[in-house]
């Protein structure tokens, strides 16, 4: 389920934040106290040291970890390849670190520098020990268990490391911190871990895995050429003291990366693996973490670059004064960084790492020529290097982002400008606070007042900005305090929603002539429920296929249908149909104006999107448009709709005030019965469109399922059609969801083995978005494989018609989708829905039936109720299909007559 894997990404990026909050929080509580006890040159002699330790984590700790979370297909003789290498690699790294240690002590004049580097390489083979199990972890999304083992190992190393620095052993305190934490987590980690290496090694699954890693080993060599390479020729040519403030700088930097940013990276990386072959959820995953980089991350970033004038002083003491300007340039780095790297990640989880590493090639080349001209600088200069490397390859990205990943850079810099543009103009505002205040307040005050203005400005701007998305935000949070919020932002929104709509609806008006028309020719202009797909989901295809049947018996013989620019069009028998794509665009409002009045109707299907339940935006475009239309002489239907019991009250206002000419076609009594209340006595009630769908004569759902049948699979009992929909379960908790999957794999169960029942899991919507097909795979996983030969996973795509085709192979149809219902009632089988709106009773109510055929809450999570409900149902089978096989002529008439007689005839 789509739903439970947003769940499961949420839960994988929170752990691997607590993950990296508590392995990195101790060591920054140790580094902002060995910063105030060390002189800078006393911390660029460690910055060298550093050096090396960077290398174990590229050579050793990550030598093989992204193939191992990569790729596809893993097997034990991978992963003895892996982990034999790796020590192979720790090994030799060990003795090379023992050798260079005097060797980088004379080039730097300091002969401090070569025992520090000689007692890190303990930590080589710790790294080897611990890199395969560690990345198993991160490959099954695992990362409550790193971080648990990584809370733990803190704990013991960041005490020794406090300890040692409290007790005057300086510089010392980081080398025991380092091999007390490599060696607690590896302790842990194999006293827990239940792999282990073989004494094997084969070559193939070496290479077989070293391909990948040998492309990621180099971006990120390249990466280490940029940041260490880099700080070891500041300490060369400008001193220790020089590199320890650039040190300071750029440790800062990377701590903030580490703390809220590599989380994001790190979860990205297995999430966007996982949803491999699965292109609209791999781009929903990426569009949500985007957002957070853009709302959250690079905020933070360039909110830290406005008081860094303030900040290091404040938290590293006066003497970091020349560490200012490093740091602030950096830290627009990482907010530029921040959004790039999950496309990075992306591309990894595709497996296209040559283009990573041909834009990695590119940035540190950059980075490296542009050294000489901006070394003059000093510290500030090197650290522009990485800026402009990252800068000058962006339209790098942005192609291989449009060629591989099918986005345009349009789409990108769209879905993040707003965030982007209100946290760049908070940060100047905080700067200007920070700079005014600077020698005015205490450092401490003086920082904290200008991160606040940062805040403070960014949450207003976001709000007018997006008001939407800080709503959803706020949604989240406890009750009083989300109410508190929400009602300032919801009446935000409704503005905002409000003028949008208008300024679409003025670009119409302006756009053509006020003058009605007096003779109308052009084919009928169809609005579907979703205009962004279409035909997106089978009920959509069964509303349109419905409508289709009425135009061509109307005489029509073409239609136009306006929707989204790239939406699928449906291609029906004997009528053309040619897209419209201009909806919701005010750029191309006044050609959609001209567009409108040369229709001889327009035809809005309502479905669920009329009460402003899904969109308030999105239905007042859809009303005013009729309203335009109608003022302008063309024929006017709204038809075949539900409307909420508690619809937006300015989407009900605008309902209240469409032109009489407009005719309004409610699908369902409940409905009805509202609507008349805002409207009065001018809606009519009929049935929903889909009543008109032809079946198909001969579609491969039904063919296959009637051959399962045929092949032994039907017992003596009925056959069950079953269908669970993530829209039905919206308003259950996640648990709750995941006990309606147990519940239904254990009453499918028993239906079996007390009932003799077939069951077919039939999904009636494959979007990735709201997929029943994930849903149903869930619930075939919790039937016992002892009856799982009684139960069959329809496979689709299939369409609305072959649907109703097969439903005459039911006895009973449980479904949360309204059009497989309709389905099912227009082929005189019982149902049982699952209620969400109360849509399900007003349309139940045409055929005379009650609520023992709805569904609701604890009737979907707990077994016994759900089997209790579906016997009876069962029990009263015959009586049930006599009662609708008697009612549904009529149902047929309503869903047709009105719509009929309303619309034109074809001269």
């Amino acid at each position: 389920m789509v739903t439970d894997s947003k769940h499961r990404g949420s839960h994988a990026t929170l752990w691997a934040y607590v993950q990296n909050w508590s392995a990195r929080g101790i060591t920054l509580v140790v580094f902002f106290t060995l910063a105030r006890l060390l002189t800078p040159t006393e911390f660029g002699a460690f910055a060298v040291a550093m050096v090396f330790l960077t290398l174990g984590e590229l050579f050793v700790e990550q030598l093989f970890a992204p193939a191992i979370v990569q790729r596809r297909e893993l097997d034990a003789d991978h992963l003895d390849a892996a982990f034999w290498f790796t020590i192979g690699c720790a090994a030799l790294l060990t003795l090379t670190t023992l050798l260079a240690g005097p060797f980088f002590a004379r080039i730097f004049d300091a002969p401090t520098v070569a025992p520090l580097i000689m007692s890190l390489s303990p930590v080589f083979v710790l790294m080897a020990l611990s890199a395969v199990p560690a990345a198993l972890l991160r490959r099954h999304v695992a990362y409550r268990a790193l971080a648990q083992r990584t809370t733990a190992c803190n704990l013991l190393s960041g005490a020794v490391a406090i300890a040692a620095a409290v007790g005057g052993l300086g510089v010392w305190a980081f080398v025991l911190q380092q091999l007390t934490f490599q060696l607690v987590g590896t302790v842990i980690l194999w006293r827990n871990e239940t792999w282990r290496p073989r004494l094997h090694f084969k070559r193939s699954a070496l290479r077989d895995i070293a391909g990948f890693s040998t492309n990621m080993m180099i971006v990120k060599l390249l990466d280490v050429a940029e940041t260490r390479f880099v700080e070891l020729l500041v300490g060369r040519q400008l001193g220790l003291a020089a590199l320890g403030s650039y040190a300071l700088a750029s440790r800062a930097h990377q701590a903030a990366t580490q703390l809220v940013a590599a989380p994001l990276w790190d979860s990205a990386n297995g999430v966007f693996a996982r949803l491999q072959g699965q292109p609209a959820a791999l781009q929903d995953a990426l569009r949500r973490r985007l957002l957070v980089a853009a709302t959250i991350i690079s905020p933070i970033f360039l909110f830290a670059a406005a008081a860094g004038e303030l900040l290091i002083p404040a938290v590293f003491g006066s003497k970091w004064t020349p560490a200012v300007a490093p740091f602030q340039v950096l830290c627009f780095l990482g907010a530029v960084r921040a959004v790039m790297y999950l496309y990075s990640a992306m591309l990894q989880a595709l497996g296209a790492a040559s283009s990573t590493l041909r834009v990695a090639m590119v940035r540190t080349a950059v980075t490296l020529l542009s050294i000489p001209i901006l070394f003059r600088f000093g510290s500030v200069g090197v650290a522009a290097c990485l800026l402009a490397g990252q800068l000058v390859v962006l339209p790098l990205v942005f192609h291989v982002i449009r060629t591989k990943l099918e986005v345009s850079p349009l789409q990108v810099i769209n879905h993040i400008a707003k965030p982007m543009m209100a946290a760049l103009a908070a940060a100047a505002l905080g700067w200007g606070v920070a700079h005014s205040v600077n020698g005015a307040l205490p450092a401490a005050l003086g920082a904290s007042l200008s991160l606040f203005t940062c805040a403070l400005a960014f949450v207003l701007l976001l709000s007018l900005l997006m008001p939407r998305t800080l709503l959803g935000v706020v949604a989240s949070l406890p009750l009083k305090v989300g109410r508190l919020l929400s009602d300032p932002l919801d009446r935000l929104v409704r503005v905002q929603d409000r003028v949008k709509v208008a300024a679409i609806m003025l670009q119409m008006r302006m756009a053509v002539s006020r003058s009605r028309r007096s003779r109308l020719s052009e084919p009928a202009v169809v609005v579907s429920g979703d205009a962004y797909s279409v035909t997106g989901s089978v009920g959509d295809q069964a509303l349109f296929g419905g409508l289709v049947s009425m135009l061509k018996r109307s005489g029509a013989t073409r239609a136009r249908v306006l929707c989204r620019p790239g939406a699928g069009m449906p291609t029906p028998d004997g009528l053309g149909v040619t897209a419209m794509p201009l909806w919701g665009s005010m750029g191309q409002a006044g050609q959609l104006a001209r567009q409108l009045q040369d229709a001889n109707a327009f035809i809005l299907i309502g479905a669920d999107v009329l009460d402003g339940f899904y969109s308030r935006f999105e239905s007042l475009l859809r009303l005013k448009i009729a309203e335009f239309c109608a003022e302008r002489g063309v024929p006017t239907l709204l038809i075949s709709f539900s409307f909420n019991g508690q619809p937006d009250r300015v989407v009900a206002r605008a309902m209240a005030d469409l032109p009489a000419s407009v005719v309004v076609l409610c699908r369902d009594k409940l409905s009805h019965e509202r609507l008349v209340k805002i409207m009065g006595d001018r809606v009519t009630l009929t049935a929903d469109v889909a009543f008109n769908l032809q079946p198909s004569e001969h579609g491969k759902l039904a063919a296959n399922v009637r051959a399962w049948l045929d092949g032994g699979h039907h017992g003596n009992g009925p056959v069950i059609a079953w269908n669970l929909s993530p829209h039905a379960l919206q308003d259950l908790s996640a648990d709750q969801r995941s006990q309606a999957m147990v519940a239904s794999g254990e009453v499918i169960s028993r239906l079996i083995t007390q009932r003799d029942a077939s069951v077919v899991l039939l999904p009636h919507d494959f979007r990735s978005i709201a997929s029943d097909y994930t849903m149903l795979n869930q619930v075939l996983d919790q039937v016992p494989a002892a009856v799982r030969h009684r139960v069959l996973l329809a496979e689709g795509p299939y369409t609305a018609a072959d649907v109703k085709e097969c439903c005459q192979n039911f006895d009973l149809v449980l479904t949360g989708r309204m059009h497989l219902m309709i389905a099912a009632l227009g082929r005189d089988v019982p149902v049982l829905a699952v209620e969400y709106q109360a849509k399900f009773i007003g349309m139940l109510t045409h055929f005379d039936m009650s609520s023992d055929h709805i569904l609701e809450g604890r009737d979907i999570y707990e077994p016994d109720r759900l089997q209790a409900r579906i016997c009876s149902t069962l029990d009263r089978l015959a009586q049930t299909r006599q009662k609708i096989a008697s009612h549904r002529p009529k149902v047929e008439h309503m869903a047709s007559d009105a719509i009929l007689r309303s619309l034109p005839k074809a001269a």
